[in-house]
């Protein structure tokens, strides 16, 4: 039987790493694997997924430290940014003609992908044994590759859909309350949709 259905046009725009936390740096991922609590309330308010390409991969690679905005938000990893951001509007450009409702997922803390808190410090340098890495620095602002998904998005008449991070790069976060800080969140982002 052939079967054809018609899309719902929900879709969550997600940072990788929540979907693949093997991309995290070495040792620095909270999960095995995917984030399953988040994609598990996703799914029941029947949502599909667009999987961000993660920049810090395509950059430096898994063999890689953590590291902070200052480190990471140079000429030539901006323009990296902004080439994947230029990538995934174009394949978002005729959604909105579609009426497809879209969130905004990143990951707070990341200097790339956070919405509202970014990792960052002035004197975050250098091997990582010379600092104490259980105190990430972190602080407001958004990751670059966000600001650059944002500007590509705003550009093109399309706007930065509701959007919120996921805390997991956030030094004492409690993982058994990712899920219900994740439906607070999505119920908050549905409101606006409507």
């Amino acid at each position: 039987m052939d079967v054809r259905v018609k899309p719902n046009g929900r879709v969550a725009l997600m940072s990788h790493c929540l979907l693949n936390q093997n991309t995290k740096p070495y040792m620095r991922g909270r999960f095995a694997g995917p984030v399953w609590e988040i994609l598990d309330i996703l799914r029941k308010n029947d949502f599909s997924i667009f999987q961000l390409p993660c920049p810090e991969v395509a950059f430096t690679g898994l063999n890689r430290f953590s590291a902070v905005i200052e480190q990471y938000d140079t000429p030539k990893y901006r323009a990296h940014c902004r080439d994947l951001a230029v990538m995934v509007a174009d394949q978002l450009q005729q959604y909105p003609s579609y009426d497809y409702k879209l969130i905004m997922i990143g990951l707070d803390g990341s200097p790339s992908c956070g919405i509202d808190l970014t990792g960052t410090s002035k004197e975050w340098r250098g091997h990582p044994t010379s600092i104490k890495t259980e105190g990430y620095p972190v602080s407001a602002g958004r990751g670059v590759l966000m600001q650059e998904l944002q500007k590509q998005l705003d550009d093109r008449g399309i706007g930065f859909p509701p959007a919120f991070g996921v805390a997991l790069d956030v030094h004492g976060v409690d993982l058994n309350e990712i899920a219900a800080a994740f439906e607070q969140q999505l119920a908050k982002a549905l409101g606006e949709l409507k």
